[in-house]
């Protein structure tokens, strides 16, 4: 048998055998699923106000705060790019003062998150 055949087989068995992740059943809220559809179709002022509806309903789920960085992200990488020669370049934005207030989202969610991992670990 080559060693192709037998990293191929390898690769098939362990694929068979190998256990499902934990997090296969994730299941978005509507709100959620709003607001990421908000986000990817380039709506994120609406994402944003979507976000911050769900820090109010849910205030102790770093759900919110992670969709509202994201839409921030997108926002900050949007503007920040520029076609040239036929590629895409964002690298030269730079620091900007609303840096901050994305980072204390970030670093919100990920509080939140902890405390959530803490009482049980689950997503």
């Amino acid at each position: 048998m080559s060693l192709a055949a037998k990293i191929s087989l390898c690769l098939i068995t362990l694929s068979v055998f190998a256990l499902p992740a934990r997090a296969a059943g994730i299941a978005l809220s509507p709100e959620a699923a709003k607001a990421l559809d908000q986000i990817y179709s380039g709506d994120t002022d609406a994402a944003v106000a979507t976000a911050r509806g769900i820090e109010q309903a849910q205030p102790d789920s770093p759900v919110g705060y992670l969709l509202e960085a994201e839409a921030q992200w997108w926002k900050m990488y949007c503007a920040a790019c520029e076609i040239k020669w036929g590629m895409l370049d964002a690298y030269k934005r730079g620091k900007k003062p609303e840096d901050a207030a994305y980072l204390a989202l970030a670093d919100k969610a990920i509080q939140l998150a902890r405390v959530q991992i803490a009482k049980s670990d689950t997503a």
